[in-house]
This record gives C-alpha cells, structure tokens and sequence, in this order.
C-alpha cells in the first residue's frame, strides 16, 4: 500500500477546452512536472462533457534532463483518437516508472476536431525518496 505522505498531486493544466488544434499544455501555464525524488509518476487527463464530434486526438508525454527541448517519450503515447464523444467523463492514463529516466516531464494534450473538448490534467508522483519537509501548497488535510 502506498503512504499517503509518499504522493504528490500536480495541477499540470486547469480545465481547459480544447477546439480544432487546441493543446492543453497551455501558455501561463507551468505544466512543467519537476519528478525529482519520486520514482513513479502518473499523469491524467479528465474529460468532461464532450461535444458532438469532439475527441483527445492525442495525449502523450515529453521529457527532458534540463527543462527545455523537451521529446516525445517512446512509448508514453495514448493512442490515435484517445478519446471520443461517448467518453464523456472519463479518464485517459499513462504511468511511467521513472528509474533512470529524464527529471522534467510535460504532457501535450490536442484536438483535431472543431467541436468543444473540455480537459483537465494532473499528475500524481509517488514513490518519494522520502516523505516531503513542508506541505507549503496543501491547504487541508484529514485522515480517516
């Protein structure tokens, strides 16, 4: 089981809605994910409702070792037309083990079609070194 002072959520792309050629990696936006000290990182994109003839067209991730001239990393790609008007609601996934793998990480999220596709995504680290010093950006907490 994995302890809840181990995880890290990120808001890596406030909802957003994608139109024909819209990609969620928005400007003003810092949708770097920094994974230093984790070892497992998941990144998900949530759709809302999905217009007539909308879709995610691609979601896949980029790496980098300096933060800058990030690629395409093989193998963290959802497929073509990931996700369609009937997935209203839904989630599109890609985890990665990050074990010898680049520090800085991004997603690209885009819509080839006209119709509205509203996104929101956000990744989860876990897996740290050690439990984080300061929840400085956490505003509450419970435990049950």
């Amino acid at each position: 089981m994995e302890r809840v002072s181990e995880i890290k959520t990120v808001l890596v792309a406030p909802t957003t809605t994608l139109n024909s050629g819209g990609t969620a990696n928005i400007s003003g936006v810092d949708s770097t994910i920094d994974t230093l000290g984790y070892d497992f990182l998941q990144v998900v994109v949530l759709t809302g409702t999905i217009a007539s003839g909308g879709e995610v067209s691609v979601f896949k991730l980029q790496s980098s070792d300096t933060d800058g001239s990030y690629v395409d990393y093989t193998g963290a790609t959802v497929g073509a037309d990931a996700a369609g008007d009937t997935d209203d609601d839904g989630r599109l996934v890609i985890n990665v083990d990050l074990r010898g793998k680049e520090r800085y990480w991004q997603a690209v999220v885009s819509c080839d079609e006209a119709a509205n596709t509203p996104v929101t995504v956000i990744a989860n680290l876990g897996k740290a070194d050690t439990s984080p010093a300061a929840d400085s950006d956490l505003i509450a907490v419970a435990y049950a």
